[in-house]
């Protein structure tokens, strides 16, 4: 069974009781799921993935950071001291998720900018990664960001294909979730119907038009070793699974997706994308 790295989960989400995380990841286990990285929004969900972590050693990982919806609540001594000191445990392998978001502007624009360039900066004191939180505010974002030299990835991407080039070259990565497979219902749909293969079912260019030519646009322009995957649980669940609640083990219905697109075979874009998230985190 190939296997993959959900690169971007929320294990300590409400959504997952303890029995319930305790089924989650042993359903992960057994569908090829290698390992997990847990990310932090603020210091509570950051200090509780990194409990995760301890508790499930060389599988499950955490981040440390504090997501632009709760910039407001970053103390910028007593975090700043936080950070380079869990950083420093082996059960953390990034700061994040950080960045900006002017799509619910849950946090002043200001303060979000000032929150993540201090984590940003210090990310690139300590040599740590950096995971990227960016909604509607890809503009912004190249203006003050983009001659700052740093190693992250974007995850969940909803930029175009241009901002996706122009972070490719800047040396970042792109992360996708099953969010990818929404405009792309009637393709599956056809396939369902003809009982084909959604691989087959994408050689009708019918069906390419709108939305579905948006993601294959950037996905064709993003390079297969630039890409990670994604689960960003509980959330996003996979198409077919749309309304339910999304876990680890659904990070393979993204792979095939972007394998089928970029016509790779599946098990050899699960080995590379697997490769690029353990050398990208250092895990």
């Amino acid at each position: 069974m190939p296997e993959l790295i959900d690169t971007h989960a929320h294990l300590d989400g409400p959504e997952y009781g303890a029995e319930k995380l305790a089924a989650v990841i042993e359903n992960a286990r057994n569908s090829g799921v290698k390992k997990i990285i847990s990310v932090g929004c603020n210091e509570s969900t950051s200090l509780k993935n990194i409990e995760l972590s301890r508790a499930n050693k060389n599988y499950i990982f955490a981040t440390y950071g504090f997501h632009p919806h709760n910039a407001e609540e970053f103390d910028e001594p007593r975090h700043s001291r936080q950070l380079e000191e869990l950083v420093k445990s082996s059960a953390v392998v990034a700061v994040g998720e950080i960045g900006l978001d002017y799509y619910r502007d849950l946090s002043p624009r200001d303060i979000q900018k000032k929150v993540f360039l201090r984590q940003l900066s210090m990310a690139r004191e300590l040599g740590f990664p950096t995971v990227i939180h960016i909604r509607d505010a890809f503009e912004d974002f190249k203006s003050f960001a983009g001659n700052i030299d740093f190693k992250g990835v974007i995850h969940c991407y909803s930029g175009d294909a241009d901002f996706a080039e122009w972070a490719v070259e800047r040396g970042l990565y792109i992360s996708f979730t099953a969010s990818i497979t929404y405009p792309l219902k009637n393709i599956y749909r056809a396939a369902e119907k003809r009982k084909i293969s959604f691989r087959e079912a994408l050689d009708d260019k019918s069906l390419h038009d709108g939305p579905p030519g948006q993601v294959f646009d950037i996905i064709s322009r993003v390079p297969a070793e630039r890409i990670m995957v994604e689960t960003d649980c509980p959330y996003l669940a996979p198409h077919h699974m749309r309304g339910r609640l999304n876990e680890p083990a659904n990070v393979s219905a993204v792979a095939s997706a972007i394998a089928d697109i970029k016509n790779i075979e599946y098990g050899s874009f699960c080995s590379l994308s697997t490769a690029t998230a353990e050398n990208f985190f250092g895990i």
